[in-house]
């Protein structure tokens, strides 16, 4: 199977020689939250990242007061031009190798030098951004400029295009989570199955995958921790896919042990569970129930008949990466009051350092409350509990757990 040459992956570090250092930006009338840009009303399923990022309205931001840090200007346009010379050599490839197996082997071969590239630019933007102690949210300039340069390079491929759009309203819905368990190659091109295979395997979207291993130990220990003589109830908060709990439904076909309840305020993520549910040979003797989860109505409102209690098990795994501390700890108090006597509330949270802020914040403009083990452990100091623990992802350290027992 071909490959790529490794001079094809070199950043070229005279495309910005011929360019001013210092450009000026301006702060463009785009809401993410509205969907206007300039008066005009988006449509995410029918817009085009491409035409929206190429023409000469968007284009205004580059002439205000705000001056661009120069090693940021030169990072951005170095990378552009190797976005743009990658993607050539794959449309190149494309024309000769129409099969869909055999571009899938052509990424599997070349992914590692190409990802290399791609890692390194993030880390010296993410370093960068450090140097001047600004957050990438705040910082509409160069937040603007970076994404007029790159989005159209980047948002390209399915699940890229889906983290950009959010076209139900937020970041991260079960959809992208879908994409992350599928570890599939998707996209139209080689190109677009090259930038959909980085993002599915970047660490932290690995974490994803490996928490199921990790609440399967959880449900393991609880089954043998538990009385043969009661159902198990385990509930899930922001359940999504809630893939760890069809492998538990897999792992236990009879589905008479445990008590399973689905919390979700996304109504489709919930559809979508039931009909994969539905589909399993055991469904009838599943006992498992299904909530759409208002998150204002739940953070506000503490009548216990709203909600089932004496739960075994409750988790987030999620969840608490949007919420701020004030939320997060009132969301803990609340789920912990769910708990039966030796019951436990599990939580899992996307750890501080994980080196994607430029990737996710910047490209995607997917916003996570990142925390370490101080952090979470200060949101549970007035809890009541026997036990607490916190422990990180053992295979990367991209997400931090957290453990009590009532």
């Amino acid at each position: 199977m071909t490959q790529l040459d490794q001079s094809d992956f070199a950043l070229d570090t005279e495309a910005a020689s011929d360019r001013k250092t210092v450009l000026r930006a301006e702060n463009l009338a785009f809401s993410r939250r509205t969907d206007l840009a300039e008066g005009r009303r988006l449509s995410r399923e029918n817009l085009d990242i491409v035409s929206m990022f190429s023409t000469p309205w968007m284009s205004r931001f580059l002439h205000d007061e705000a001056v661009l840090v120069p090693p940021f200007f030169e990072e951005t346009m170095r990378f552009k031009a190797w976005l743009l010379t990658l993607r050539e050599n794959c449309d190149r490839y494309d024309i000769f190798e129409s099969k869909l197996d055999a571009r899938v082997e052509f990424v599997k071969q070349n992914k590692v030098k190409i990802f290399e590239v791609f890692d390194s630019h993030f880390r010296l933007i993410n370093s960068i951004f450090s140097d001047m102690e600004k957050q990438f949210e705040h910082d509409v300039h160069h937040r603007r400029f970076y994404q007029y340069h790159l989005l159209p390079l980047v948002c390209t491929s399915p699940l890229n295009t889906r983290i950009y759009l959010k076209p139900l309203g937020y970041p991260g819905d079960y959809e992208i989570m879908n994409y992350y368990y599928a570890d599939s190659y998707c996209g139209d091109t080689t190109y677009q199955m090259l930038l959909n295979r980085y993002t599915v395997e970047i660490p932290l979207a690995r974490a994803n995958i490996n928490r199921r291993k990790v609440l399967a130990n959880v449900f393991d220990e609880l089954a043998e921790n538990t009385s043969g003589r009661r159902k198990i109830r385990i509930a899930s908060i922001g359940c999504g896919p809630a893939v760890e709990l069809i492998d538990l439904i897999d792992r236990n076909f009879s589905g008479g042990r445990f008590e399973l309840f689905c919390f979700d305020s996304e109504p489709l993520a919930l559809k979508s569970l039931m009909k994969k549910i539905s589909e399993k040979e055991s469904y009838t003797s599943i006992d498992i129930h299904f909530h759409r989860l208002d998150i204002r109505r739940f953070l506000t409102n503490r009548d216990p008949n709203l909600y089932p209690l004496d739960m075994d098990l409750v988790y987030a795994a999620g969840l608490f990466d949007y919420f701020s501390d004030k939320h997060a700890t009132l969301a803990l108090e609340l789920l912990s009051s769910w708990l039966t006597p030796g019951g436990k509330l599990a939580i899992v949270n996307v750890s501080k350092g994980h080196g994607y802020d430029a990737y996710l914040e910047l490209l995607g403009e997917w916003i996570l409350n990142a925390r370490d083990e101080s952090d979470i452990l200060r949101l549970c100091e007035g809890i009541s509990c026997s036990t607490k623990s916190v422990f990180f992802d053992p295979e990367n350290g991209q997400n931090v757990y957290l453990i009590l027992s009532k």
